[in-house]
């Protein structure tokens, strides 16, 4: 009599990051009725922040910053800002579901920088390439020869968060992860305050801050936080990201599920059939670059 098979550590970790980062998207997207685009950023990464050092405070925690990662640390704050802000900016006209599926095309971008910058792609990456593309060109909706910008911001924040997921993992392995968090949110809190003295037109009104305002924006960095931390402990966990990436779109169901439950949004035909398309193309992405790494190490061995 077989036993069943238990989930990774890694699988578990990552399964609780891709849901704190979806409820953390959630409750951003209800938070935006009442904030600018800007202030809504700057909370959502200064509230984990404040957290972290009340944590070092408190607890005394050590804190072990290397300076060969600052570089990468940076690189991350960067691309994790701004992948936040056109994340943020889509999901105020686009369901929750379709700007997340567009913010998680990471190996479908991933695979493209590759080709720019000399790869040779295999057949099956090609595969991938085209479902993928076919996918973003149905979730489109393109009508009447009108694009939805939207669209494009969604896009662009995926490719955002695809180097800021690549600086990630290339940085776990050499700090811990409770340094690379606080070191993270110090540079995108300083980063989003500087975008939004510059950028936000509209003053943030302190009287906006009530109840459940004040709540919702705790949850909203909250979730955030606990996804970073989850995130961590799965990439330090799994031999490679591509093991732990299919597990990402988890978030488009989650999404989905609250689409229907607070917004009473059900997705089209046309936005299944894309979405299906970019999973598909996704997965046939990662299997594909799975086999590559696989074959690597075989020939090192």
């Amino acid at each position: 009599m077989s036993s069943k098979r238990r989930p990774s550590p890694s699988t578990i970790y990552m399964l609780f990051s891709v849901l704190s980062i979806t409820l953390s998207n959630f409750f951003a997207k209800i938070s935006l009725d009442g904030l600018s685009v800007y202030a809504t950023v700057l909370i959502r990464f200064s509230i984990p922040f404040l957290i972290l050092v009340f944590i070092v405070i408190i607890f005394q925690t050590p804190v072990q910053l290397q300076f060969s990662c600052i570089k990468l640390n940076i690189i991350r704050a960067i691309s994790l800002t701004f992948s936040q802000i056109l994340l943020f900016i889509s999901m105020r006209k686009l369901p929750l579901s379709e700007a997340v599926i567009l913010y998680n095309m990471g190996p479908i971008i991933i695979t493209l920088f590759s080709i720019f910058l000399g790869y040779k792609a295999k057949q099956k990456e090609w595969f991938g390439l085209t479902f993928g593309t076919v996918g973003l060109l149905i979730i489109c909706h393109v009508q009447n020869g009108i694009f939805s910008h939207y669209i494009l911001y969604g896009f662009l924040s995926g490719v955002c968060f695809s180097i800021s997921q690549m600086s990630l993992y290339a940085s776990i392995k050499k700090q811990s992860n409770f340094s690379i968090m606080l070191s993270l949110y110090f540079f995108t809190t300083l980063i989003s305050s500087v975008l939004y003295l510059f950028f936000d037109k509209i003053p943030m009104d302190i009287g906006v801050f009530k109840y459940p305002l004040v709540v919702i924006l705790f949850l909203v960095g909250s979730c955030s936080l606990l996804n970073q931390y989850f995130r961590g402990k799965a990439y330090k966990e799994a031999p490679s990201p591509s093991s732990l990436a299919p597990l990402i779109y988890f978030s488009v169901i989650f999404s989905g599920i609250l689409d229907f439950l607070f917004f009473r949004l059900l997705p089209d035909t046309q936005s299944i059939i894309g979405c299906l398309l970019i999973f598909t193309g996704s997965y046939i992405t990662f299997s594909a670059f799975s086999d590559n790494q696989s074959n690597i190490d075989n020939e090192k061995n």
